[in-house]
């Protein structure tokens, strides 16, 4: 008995994308079992944060010395036990136009909360 695909949307904030998230569009699109068959593009602005590092170093001053033990052992372990091997840079940035631009992509502005975002009804209607 052949099942039928499960039918996937993603949504991205645009088509350049970190190598983890192409990666995973990759492993979707050949996969036997799902389809990406609808893109769906942020249309709304991009919120950075734009916290000095005076701020972030304030914010988490009680992790700090927890967080420089790790980096420092990450150090150890990478320069004793990985000299060789490297590591692919998970978060360079990759476009995806050229892998999703036979699905049909959706431009929407999504109303944007503290907590989630949501479509308008006529977004979701098209």
């Amino acid at each position: 008995m052949k099942r039928d695909k499960l039918r996937v949307g993603i949504l991205l904030d645009a088509y350049l994308i970190s190598a983890w998230q192409y990666k995973m569009i990759e492993n979707i699109l050949h996969a036997d079992y799902a389809d990406i068959v609808l893109v769906v593009i942020n249309g709304a602005p991009i919120n950075h944060s734009n916290t000095s590092l005076v701020d972030k170093i304030r914010t988490h001053r009680g992790h700090l010395f927890g967080i420089s033990i790790e980096k420092a052992l990450d150090q150890v372990y990478h320069f004793l036990i990985e000299r060789n091997f490297s590591v692919p840079n998970a978060s360079s940035k990759i476009d995806s136009k050229p892998l999703l631009d036979d699905r049909p992509a959706l431009y929407c502005q999504p109303i944007q909360t503290q907590w989630s975002d949501r479509f308008e009804s006529t977004d979701i209607d098209d």
